[in-house]
């Protein structure tokens, strides 16, 4: 899964917007920005590409929970290139 798309399955993990503002702030994200995004009336999927959400899940978070990244594994099996050779 795509970063973004492991995003959207935390936030909504947590549910409720104390939930949200305390996994947040855990994470290092200020109290008032935490608050800014949890309140927030739009939906889990554009949560994802706010900077709060990108400060408190970064790609190393993800990478030291032990989540792979897709692109790795695309990386690796198409080693060889395509059937045009570019």
């Amino acid at each position: 899964m795509a970063p973004s798309q492991l995003r959207c399955v935390q936030l909504r993990r947590c549910k409720r917007v104390r939930t949200i503002i305390d996994f947040l702030i855990d994470n290092g994200v200020t109290r008032v920005n935490a608050f800014k995004l949890a309140s927030s009336g739009k939906g889990w999927w554009r949560l994802t590409d706010s900077q709060q959400a990108k400060t408190a899940m970064p790609v190393a978070w993800f990478d030291a929970r032990g989540l792979t990244r897709m692109a790795n594994h695309h990386a690796a099996l198409n080693l060889v290139g395509n059937r045009r050779g570019t």
